[in-house]
Order: structure tokens, then sequence, then C-alpha cells
């Protein structure tokens, strides 16, 4: 068959596999994203050989269901079949059909537990890119300045302050920087001003002594700089609630921390 080539729209990927599929075709079918990212799926009579997406060497590569899992995702783009170049390896014994399976499930496990998702408290941290010569990376300018502020330390609210961008618009190209493997979500932390309400709603319940209540929790779990992981927030409010020996409190505590959560869109 000729030479496929064309734009990259979201769900696209399958119905092009599909599509050589159905002509056995033998060759690769290599996918570039905006920002740089490749990704090579080899066939050979229609069914799937390998598929790599990422730079080799680094360990954001990733492969075969993984992979496509995450070209899944991608929305735009630009792909190009060419015929008869074989696989360098055969990484896949399962049918396209299976494979394509695969590649769902792996996605609609990553939406539920949002594990793409980023909020102003996410950390990321810049993942090591090696450039061979003959690929060049074409980032935006806001993508090239948060990459450039992705210190393992600053979260992403911290760095739209520092370059005086909306926080909506940092979000949205570093939840892209993730996924084509540019960056890597370190430790996601909760908003400071979440932890701020929620220390003034003890402090209205319980009085003065509410906020070292709240402090006295978070040191029980080893928090000493009120950067509180989004994984700990659970058990954090739990045991605030714990200590709201008051049955009346202990309510009033409850509904306002529900009401705050849904504020920040948090969920537990």
């Amino acid at each position: 068959m000729s030479a496929l080539k064309g734009q990259l729209e979201r769900g696209k990927t399958a119905n092009l596999l599909q599509y050589l599929q159905m002509n056995e075709a033998s060759g690769c079918l290599s996918l570039s994203h905006p920002h740089g990212t490749r990704a090579y799926i080899f066939l050979e009579h229609g069914e799937p050989m390998h598929i790599s997406l990422g730079k080799p060497g680094t360990k954001g590569l990733k492969t075969d269901s993984e992979a496509l899992a995450l070209i899944f995702t991608w929305s735009k783009g630009q792909y190009i079949f060419q015929n008869d170049i074989a696989s360098p390896i055969k990484t896949i014994n399962a049918s396209l059909s299976s494979l394509l399976m695969s590649a769902s499930v792996r996605l609609d496990e990553q939406k539920r537990s949002g594990s793409k998702l980023l909020f102003g408290g996410s950390i990321l941290v810049t993942e090591q890119i090696i450039i061979d010569g003959s690929e060049n990376l074409e980032l935006s300018i806001l993508a090239t300045r948060i990459l450039s502020q992705l210190d393992g330390i600053s979260n992403l609210e911290e760095i739209a302050d520092n370059l005086e961008e909306p926080l909506e618009d940092v979000i949205e190209v570093a939840e892209d920087l993730q996924l084509q493997l540019l960056a890597t979500a370190k430790v996601a932390t909760i908003n400071k001003e979440f932890l701020n309400e929620l220390e003034h709603i003890v402090t209205n319940i319980m009085g003065p002594i509410g906020g070292i209540v709240v402090d006295d929790v978070l040191y029980r779990f080893g928090i000493l700089d009120k950067k509180v992981p989004v994984r700990s927030l659970e058990e954090i409010i739990l045991e605030l609630s714990n200590e709201l020996k008051n049955k009346a409190w202990r309510n009033d505590f409850e509904n306002k921390s529900h009401l705050l959560l849904n504020k920040y869109g948090l969920k537990l």
C-alpha cells in the first residue's frame, strides 16, 4: 500500500491501526506530538510487533500497551506510515485487538486513579532529555519557561506566581509536559490556602487552641513545613475530627471540611 500521512486527533490512532491491519500492512507507523515526543509502531502483515514512545536511553521510555495508552491521549500531532520497515525487535505476542483492549484498560485505570491530574500543589521534576541531533523539541514559550522552573521543590502554584501566569494555564501546560514524558510529578501537596482555611475552621470551633491541635496532628504525620501530601489528607482530616470530642463540634467540622474540599476540588 502507498504511504499514509496526516494529522492526528483523539481516537484516530486506533482507527489507523485497524485500517493497516485490514490491509495487512507491514512497516512503521511514526507519530509525533507538537512538543517533540515521538512514537513508533511496527507492524507485520497488520499485526503489532513492537511499540516505543519517548527517547531511547531515558527512564521515560515507554513500550507496547503502556506506550499505546499514552498515545491514545494525544489530541494533536502528525503521523506517517512507511512500508517495509522491519521492527528492530519483537516484544508483542498479542493480536492487535488484544493490544487495543489492553491499552484501553490501562487508560481507564489512569483516569480512575487520577494519575495524570495535576493541581496547584503538584511538584514536578524534569526528565533527562537526550537530543540525538536529528530531532528538535518544539516547545511553546510558556512550556519552556515552566520547564526552567521545575526544581522538585516549587509547586505549580508557586511557579505560576513566579512567572506571573494564570494557574490554570500553568497546570494545562504542565499536564502536557508530563504526558510527553518531559516532566514527572514528584509529590502532590495540598494548596497552602486550603490548609489555612482548614486551620481556621478548627480554630472557630475550638477557639485559639485549635491552631495548636492542627500543628500537633501535622507533627504526628511528620509534617513540619505544612506541605501536606495529598495522599495523607484523608487521614489528617480524620485525625482532626477525632480530636473534637464534642459531637456537635465534630459534626460541624465534618460539614465545613466537606464544603472546603469541594471548594478546592479535592476528593477523599
